[in-house]
C-alpha cells in the first residue's frame, strides 16, 4: 500500500516538532545607514541588530522596515538625522 504525499502546512522551514517551524536563514544580508545632520558621522548596522538600535535611538524598527527609511525630528520640527536602507 502507498503512503499518501500530502503538502505539508507550512510554508516557511521545517517542522523541527513542539508546535514549531524552523525559520530559513536569510540569504543576504540587509544594511541600514545611520546618519545624523550635525556631522556626528555614520552607523551601519545589519537587519539582525534594527531593534538594539530602535530602542536606543528610539525609533520604530517596523516603520523602517517597511519604509526603508526613518527620520529623526527634534523639538523644532526638524530633521536631525535618521535611518536608511543600503541599496
Amino acid at each position: 500500500m502507498k503512503t499518501p504525499q500530502l503538502k505539508p502546512d507550512w510554508e516557511t522551514g521545517i517542522y523541527i516538532g513542539n508546535g514549531r517551524i524552523a525559520k530559513p536563514k536569510s540569504q543576504t544580508n540587509t544594511w541600514y545607514t545611520m546618519w545624523f545632520k550635525d556631522g556626528g558621522g555614520r552607523k551601519m548596522f545589519m537587519d539582525k541588530d534594527v531593534e538594539d538600535y530602535a530602542k536606543r535611538f528610539d525609533f520604530d524598527a517596523k516603520e523602517l522596515r517597511s519604509q526603508g527609511e526613518v527620520d529623526f525630528i527634534d523639538e523644532f520640527g526638524d530633521i536631525v538625522g535618521g535611518v536608511t536602507l543600503d541599496p
